[in-house]
């Protein structure tokens, strides 16, 4: 997933990035619910200090011996807005979540951009080694043998291929450990 913070404040280049990947980003979509968070976020952030505060005036007004109840009520409303504006938050960031969850991870800016595999360029190459065991040919010690088929004993030294056991294919000229 791609960080929050990143999209939050570099999205349009974050969409011109995937859309060199193929991706089409919805950028109204993701403002728009990134807008909605942060008008709930910070409502909710006020209604909980402010619920702070008269919780804070309840207890000084209990010690001098004032009638709590208003305050009580008025702390039980903020209470309830409190929780519903915590759930609608929790969709928003859910929903958000999804779609970020969706992304795929941005390309490199090195990366060529292109429809298949003939658009990418070879920064540089190098030769493989190819072991191919046939008749003529000898079997390297370190490679590893499967069913009927053995190695020499001696270390960094070359066998001769030739066949033992019932197997068709060649084999070392040490007796087969599977006979």
């Amino acid at each position: 997933m791609l960080d929050p913070k990143l999209i939050r404040t570099e999205l349009q280049a974050i969409a011109e990035r995937l859309a060199a990947r193929g991706y089409q980003l919805d950028v109204a979509r993701i403002e728009g619910l990134e807008a909605q968070r942060k008008t709930v976020q910070s409502r909710t952030e006020q209604l909980q200090a402010e619920r702070n505060a008269r919780s804070k005036s309840i207890g000084q007004a209990k010690a001098r011996g004032e009638d709590i109840g208003p305050l009580m009520a008025d702390v039980d409303r903020m209470a309830n807005e409190l929780s519903s504006g915590k759930h609608e938050l929790d969709a928003i960031q859910a929903e958000l979540d999804s779609i970020l969850l969706g992304m795929p991870n941005l390309p490199h800016e090195s990366v060529p951009v292109g429809d298949d595999e003939e658009a990418n360029v070879e920064v540089r190459s190098w030769a493989r080694r190819r072991f191919s065991i046939s008749r003529s040919k000898t079997m390297w010690p370190w490679v590893s043998c499967t069913v009927g088929w053995t190695l020499s004993a001696r270390p960094n030294s070359r066998a001769r291929v030739s066949h033992c056991c019932a197997a068709p294919s060649p084999v070392c000229t040490v007796r087969c450990r599977s006979s």
